[in-house]
């Protein structure tokens, strides 16, 4: 009797021992799925916003940078005549200015410390300057700030010999066709230019490949060149007249600025009648 109350016992106690295991294990299942999976999740989501922030940084605006808003004064000078030009910044606080004119014969591409940096915390320095040749020059206008980086803007000034100078080309006017050995006349009207340069200017499918001298130096007055085209371009057996080449014409004022283009044209080493004899002539 007593033996198979002991074997009832333990019998109870097992059970419970195994009830208390299957509410352990289903508690710790359900506190898995219910809390540590979602917990998991929240913290990789933010570890891989960390990783988005750190691939694409909000760009840092570092204050005091120096810029160059623009660059106001003239475009066109006449020889002797005095431009003023003023740099307008976005700040005046520890700023240098400089300028290279095109005349002094210095440049920042090695050396910038070529340029000579003054007036202090100005916002909107003016420079003047005047030139004595005729000429395009780029006008590069330097601000330095007080960590010595440089900025820069250049403008193209135009200088002249004359404020009225002017050349128009009157023939060719364009979309003629001339062949190799023919002789042509090129025509212009000049105002105030002493004397001017011939140039012939080659495109190649549409883009500029070279500028050759057909003429010496000419008074502008003559109004009048006439050339003999020779299919010849270079030493090296390159020939003006090769498939997709077009032309125009230039004239140009000799150590000046002013300048006149013609529109397109063609030429052509086809041979015709009227420079069939002008050929055999070269041959000879």
């Amino acid at each position: 009797m007593l033996k198979n109350s002991n074997r009832g016992i333990s019998t109870l106690v097992a059970i419970g021992i195994i009830a208390v295991l299957v509410v352990a294990v289903g508690g710790g299942i359900l506190a898995y799925q219910h809390y540590y999976i979602p917990q998991q999740a929240s913290n990789n989501q933010q570890v891989q916003n960390q990783n988005n922030q750190n691939s694409n940084p909000t760009p840092i605006q570092t204050p005091g940078n120096v810029v160059i808003n623009n660059v106001t004064g003239p475009t066109s000078l006449v020889v002797g005549q005095t431009g003023t030009w003023t740099i307008n910044t976005n700040s005046s606080s520890n700023l240098t200015y400089g300028v290279i004119w095109g005349d002094e014969g210095i440049g920042c591409i090695s050396d910038c410390d070529a340029i000579p940096f003054n007036l202090h915390g100005q916002q909107s320095p003016t420079f003047s300057h005047s030139y004595q040749n005729s000429l395009v020059e780029d006008v590069t206008f330097y601000v330095k700030d007080s960590n010595g980086k440089i900025v820069s803007k250049s403008i193209s000034v135009n200088i002249k010999t004359n404020a009225n100078a002017s050349l128009q080309i009157t023939s060719p006017t364009g979309g003629e066709t001339w062949h190799v050995g023919e002789t042509h006349n090129i025509t212009w009207q000049a105002t105030g230019v002493q004397s001017i340069l011939v140039d012939l200017i080659g495109y190649y499918n549409g883009k500029p490949n070279f500028n050759m001298p057909i003429s010496g130096i000419l008074p502008a007055s003559s109004g009048s060149f006439s050339w003999t085209i020779n299919d010849q371009l270079d030493n090296y057996g390159n020939t003006i007249s090769k498939p997709g080449q077009t032309f125009m014409i230039a004239i140009q004022e000799y150590l000046g600025s002013t300048k006149s283009t013609s529109n397109f044209l063609n030429i052509t080493n086809t041979v015709t009648k009227s420079n069939r004899q002008s050929l055999l002539q070269d041959r000879v």
